[in-house]
């Protein structure tokens, strides 16, 4: 049987011996580029390459908009579980780069009506008064919300989802510049110690009452081994998170798949052991797509605004205008990396945080 990558080979040599062929020569290094053997990690494995291929290739050929809100309303009400979860992860890849459609407002009015809007307005409240506060101390009290999230019913809904994935953006966007300091080990132990303690307060408070009993001693060493482990291993997938909002933004919210949390909460494996691989590469070789004025540009760049929008309504109708606009102005305050090279003006954008009047 043929696989996607010997498809892909073959219409590449197709290229190379047709000196008259029509395509672009963006195009024949764009092919080159999924086939090429590169000396990095993230293309040494055969299956990775594999299914990079048939990603791009994928959305090279049978690049459409997802059809929202009906399309959003599916994935959150079903999400897909049927075939093998490589499969469920790549196209959760595509969903990424393909984007939404936008309907009329009234449009997600309707569909999302059987939804039940949850009030979730003091989240937005409790969690936005940061400024000028030590980072230590954000960091850890962003870990004790996300936390709080977890170990509730609310674990299983899409807000739940929303509010986790902007608080582990927070928390990856002061934790990598700290941890990348000269004495970042240093500081990263030194943090993850009082994480323990702060998570721990009993234990602590006990421990340091009584340090010369070998039995505490002993426990609270071992307990604090297991949490540095354990918490290693969570900001490993925080950071995989964190790295997939700065390339595609919004998108990532309007996609549950990304929740990491309910997961960890059923103990389930829901990544393969391509996924950081692909990450990597998808990353920092994005596909590239067109804008209107014919300029090459990052795909996520083309599907920014409709897929802001299409998180507003979503919001706005599920939970409220108020978390709506929370969200979205979090998105804007922290916009992915290639909507912030552009330096674009969000003037339009901000216009769409009060929805249209009558809706």
């Amino acid at each position: 049987m043929t696989t996607i990558h010997e498809k892909i080979q073959d219409l590449y040599n197709e290229i190379v011996a047709d000196s008259e062929c029509s395509l672009l020569a963006e195009d024949r290094t764009r092919l080159r580029k999924i086939l090429s053997v590169s000396s990095s990690r993230s293309l040494s494995k055969p299956s990775v390459k594999i299914r990079i291929g048939a990603i791009v290739n994928d959305i090279d050929t049978t690049f459409h908009d997802l059809k929202a809100p009906t399309h959003f309303k599916l994935l959150l009400l079903e999400p897909p579980r049927r075939g093998s979860l490589a499969d469920r992860e790549d196209a959760a890849f595509k969903r990424l780069f393909m984007g939404y459609d936008n309907d009329h407002p009234i449009v997600w009015a309707t569909v999302l009506s059987p939804i039940s809007p949850a009030a979730w307005d003091s989240l937005c409240i409790a969690n936005d008064n940061d400024d000028g506060n030590d980072e230590n101390q954000v960091l850890l009290d962003t870990e004790s919300s996300i936390a709080a999230l977890v170990n509730t019913g609310q674990s299983t809904s899409y807000l739940g989802f929303v509010f986790r994935t902007i608080w582990i953006i927070r928390f990856m966007s002061i934790w990598e510049p700290l941890a990348s300091e000269e004495r970042g080990r240093t500081w990263k132990t030194n943090y993850i110690t009082a994480a323990f303690r702060y998570q721990h307060t009993a234990l602590a408070n006990e421990f340091d009452k009584d340090q010369q009993n070998s039995v505490l001693q002993k426990d609270y060493n071992n307990q604090l081994k297991k949490f540095r482990s354990e918490h290693g291993r969570i900001v490993g997938a925080r950071s995989a998170i964190y790295k997939l909002y700065k390339t595609f933004g919004p998108s990532i919210l309007l996609d549950p798949f990304w929740d990491i949390h309910d997961a960890e909460r059923q103990k389930l494996k829901t990544r393969t052991n391509e996924f950081n691989d692909i990450i990597h590469h998808l990353v920092t070789e994005c596909p590239t797509s067109f804008t209107e004025e014919d300029e090459q540009v990052a795909m996520p760049v083309v599907t920014f605004e409709t897929n802001f929008q299409s998180l507003f309504y979503a919001l706005k109708y599920i939970a409220s205008p108020t978390v709506a606009s929370y969200i979205c102005n979090f998105v804007l305050q922290n916009p992915p990396t290639h909507i912030q090279d552009l330096d674009l003006d969000y003037s339009d954008i901000l216009e769409q945080l009060q929805g249209p009047q009558g809706v």
